[in-house]
């Protein structure tokens, strides 16, 4: 198979925990990196949220991309 899943795992994983650390580290500095789109000042969300939009966008893509990679890493998924 060209595309084998399987093999591709444990580096899947390491990438998911690697980029979750960066996602968290990146709350602490309160920069948008992991948010990939932009969003006007009129987005619900982003009203209610204001300066910590960034911060709490980071924070929850962070444990989303955390439990991934440790349930790819222990053969959960």
């Amino acid at each position: 198979m060209l595309l084998d899943i399987h093999k591709m795992r444990p580096w899947l994983s390491a990438f998911m925990i690697i980029w979750s650390v960066y996602s968290f580290y990146c709350a602490i500095k309160n920069k948008p990196v992991t948010m990939q789109f932009t969003y006007s000042d009129s987005f619900i969300p982003k009203k209610i949220l204001g300066k910590y939009f960034d911060r709490v966008m980071n924070i929850i893509f962070g444990i989303i991309f955390m439990f991934f990679g440790i349930g790819l890493l222990t053969g959960v998924f």
